[in-house]
């Protein structure tokens, strides 16, 4: 089973908040991400939504306790405004 950490806010610059992603602050491949997408908002390139893919739902509540964490720390808070998390199950995937 697939599950997905689907994380959503808005950053005051999109190239200071990519600089941070890129440094990997929380090991993403060590936590069991095997793939991760990151998106920008067509009509505000400073809203982010990045999914993070994992093999099972035990890495991603570890996971997604671990980025809860990060967020309560003066920097975090300085880069993002109002992150909003869910972790879901991927029940369906395939080309039309």
């Amino acid at each position: 089973m697939t599950a997905i950490v689907r994380v959503e806010h808005k950053v005051g610059s999109y190239d200071a908040w990519k600089n941070i992603f890129d440094s990997d602050p929380l090991g993403r491949k060590k936590s069991g991400v095997t793939v991760y997408r990151v998106s920008r908002s067509l009509d505000d390139p400073n809203f982010i939504t990045i999914d993070l893919e994992f093999a099972n739902s035990n890495q991603a509540k570890s996971f997604e306790t671990a980025l809860r964490e990060m967020w309560k720390s003066p920097e975090a808070q300085k880069l993002m405004q109002n992150p909003q998390l869910r972790t879901v199950e991927l029940v369906e995937s395939r080309n039309p």
